[in-house]
């Protein structure tokens, strides 16, 4: 995300203080603009203030790192990953294998293990921004989508039938919504790109192509989507992607635009 710094406000130390971390990564996020970045029409006081003051109050007592990695696989590898290094698009009708997929995806859940330790002692704050970090997406972005999340479920639901699994299966399934939405923007200007460059695209407008996109070609935009999620999860975990299929089915889609356009 490139960020305009004129247009785009900034946390108030004082909030930050609100949210007690540690000058490690206090300093971490103060020198990440993007992960910082919000719009200013926006009043984000409530939710630093919503995270800080609920302390050790999400359920997380009943949670342990086994419960924690089983919520994390199923949420990532949710319309993506099959195992045996198979990616899949959204339906699961079609399968591609990159190398080493396996391994990305465990290293990966070994990564958010990690930053979610501070989850199971209450310390939220932490892990929202560990996570925003890892993935490089929104801190306020991720506070907004939980709040709003949390807020429904707690008006929807008794008290008694909440626990600490649907508290952090709600948060994880937001982190990566998120990420996923970002990926999927850089996807649309890859294939721009891409197309341009086979002055493919040139007569389309970019309505049309987006429509194109996600509901003519949806499965195979979702593929695409896959293969750039589990080349990004590699350069999380300095393993190696496979770029080469990524922009073979660019190539691919670019074709069946041509047919349906």
């Amino acid at each position: 995300m490139n960020v305009d710094r004129e247009k785009i406000g900034k946390v108030d130390d004082k909030l930050l203080d609100v949210l007690q971390l540690d000058m490690e990564l206090l300093d971490k996020l103060k020198n990440n603009i993007d992960i910082l970045a919000y719009d200013n029409k926006i009043s984000i006081e409530g939710y630093i203030l919503f995270i800080a003051d609920k302390k050790t109050d999400l359920k997380e007592n009943h949670l342990d790192k086994r419960k924690l990695y089983r919520i994390l696989e199923g949420v990532l590898e949710q319309q993506f990953y099959i195992g045996e290094d198979y990616i899949v698009d959204r339906i699961g009708t079609n399968k591609i294998r990159i190398k080493n997929a396996d391994l990305i995806i465990n290293d990966t859940l070994l990564k958010l293990i990690d930053a979610s330790s501070e989850w199971l002692i209450g310390r939220y704050s932490e892990t929202i921004i560990k996570y925003s970090l890892l993935f490089n997406i929104s801190f306020i972005e991720i506070m907004i989508n939980f709040k709003e999340k949390y807020d429904r479920l707690v008006t929807n639901l008794e008290d008694e039938m909440i626990n600490g699994e649907i508290i952090f299966t709600m948060f994880a399934s937001s982190v990566i919504t998120i990420f996923r939405k970002k990926l999927g923007e850089e996807v649309i200007s890859d294939i721009l790109v891409e197309g341009n460059k086979l002055q493919k695209l040139e007569n389309i407008d970019d309505k049309i192509l987006r429509n194109i996109f996600m509901e003519k070609l949806v499965d195979r935009f979702s593929i695409i989507l896959n293969i750039k999620t589990i080349n990004v999860l590699a350069m999380i975990t300095d393993r190696q992607g496979d770029n080469e299929k990524y922009i073979e089915n660019i190539y691919l889609l670019l074709d069946d635009v041509d047919e349906n356009s």
